[in-house]
């Protein structure tokens, strides 16, 4: 007998685990769109921050959604909307295909300010291979997706991310998807760009620079990981050399760290015509990092991988420079990129180079190949 009572209190016991253990990991799902549980991302982010909804968090995107101001997630803990939030990692994914999250307003239009375990998935049901899910703004001085104030482990994957910030690098507001800067004490780190497809929004008001990052003194984001991406027909035709006016895809500047580059493809799908004079186009171009993996990315063509027919750059004169890394890199691994399948002429008669890969500093050591 006792030892069928300690049987069962055992059994019990592991029932009582079991359904804690299913309590612990419970996630709360809720809908976004018209009549959903909520109808815009911002109202969604809004009952995170407030506390309203907690723990790990599913939102399924059901229908297109327009954003008439910034939709901004703070980090767990936050306490400035009438509550605290408490949550341990947001997912966002869309139901039903062909869907868009867009706005035009002068600020992010999705802000990850020291939001934290953030999933951007743009997938039907977070599964599949396919790419079902924009996201678009038409603002020409901000980014589409931020960055900032200790924002970290997120991802963004499988979505099309569209912008037309022309802000120029060098500045904290430059950049599409934009790694910014930092109040808090360790920088914007360990945040992932994947599988996504990332253009203009707008064919006239092309970006200035797709992917930027400018840190804090102290506080460099870290750990940038950019894989399996397509970056297209987004340069800026305009590239002039005044007032430093020039276009990349991607750009790191100050207290940026270490970054993974790799598996990327850049092209331009139909002839491109420069109307500036003297500005410069660079693909990829990285300044004051420590180590950085840049490898496996395709350059040129109109479709991925160097596919297609050439990319036809035709106008003024403009330099190009497909990968470019500076001198406060101490371990560059750049290896396997493919530098194929472009037509570059310059009209004006003047200085302007065409360069493949440019590393440059006092003492580089390194795999470059």
């Amino acid at each position: 007998m006792k030892s069928i009572l300690k049987n069962r209190g055992y059994i019990f016991l592991v029932a009582i685990m079991m359904l804690c253990g299913n309590i612990i990991s419970a996630q709360t799902v809720k809908t976004v769109g018209t009549g959903a549980n909520y109808t815009t991302l911002k109202a969604a982010f809004d009952a995170i921050n407030a506390g309203t909804i907690t723990g790990n968090i599913e939102f399924q995107i059901t229908t297109n959604i327009t954003e008439s101001v910034s939709a901004v997630l703070y980090q767990s803990g936050y306490t400035g909307s009438g509550g605290t939030s408490d949550y341990s990692s947001v997912k966002i994914y869309p139901t039903v295909s062909g869907l868009t999250i867009s706005g035009s307003f002068t600020a992010p239009l999705i802000n990850l300010n020291g939001a934290d375990n953030v999933t951007i998935d743009g997938r039907i049901n977070a599964e599949g291979g396919i790419n079902n899910l924009t996201i678009i703004s038409s603002n020409t001085n901000n980014p589409t997706i931020r960055f900032i104030n200790d924002a970290s482990s997120n991802t963004i994957k499988y979505a099309t991310i569209k912008g037309s910030n022309s802000n120029i690098f060098f500045y904290e507001s430059a950049g599409v998807i934009q790694f910014s800067n930092s109040t808090n004490t360790t920088g914007n780190d360990n945040n992932t760009i994947d599988n996504c497809n990332l253009t203009t929004a707008s064919e006239a008001n092309r970006p200035r620079v797709m992917v930027y990052s400018y840190g804090s003194s102290g506080k460099n984001n870290d750990n940038i990981t950019i894989s399996n991406c397509n970056f297209f027909d987004h340069l800026n035709k305009y590239t002039s050399g005044s007032g430093g006016v020039f276009s990349e895809a991607i750009g790191y500047n100050q207290y940026t760290g270490s970054t993974t580059i790799i598996n990327n493809s850049f092209y331009e799908t139909q002839p491109f015509t420069c109307t500036g004079t003297g500005g410069a186009i660079t693909l990829i171009k990285i300044e004051c990092i420590s180590t950085i993996n840049i490898s496996g990315n395709y350059i040129g063509g109109t479709g991925p991988g160097c596919s297609g027919t050439k990319w036809i750059k035709t106008g003024n004169n403009n330099a190009f420079t497909a990968i470019q890394a500076g001198s406060s890199i101490s371990a560059p691994i750049v290896q396997n990129n493919v530098i194929n399948n472009i037509s570059w002429t310059n009209t004006n008669i003047g200085f302007a180079t065409w360069t493949g890969l440019q590393i440059s500093g006092n003492s580089v050591t390194g795999t470059i190949d």
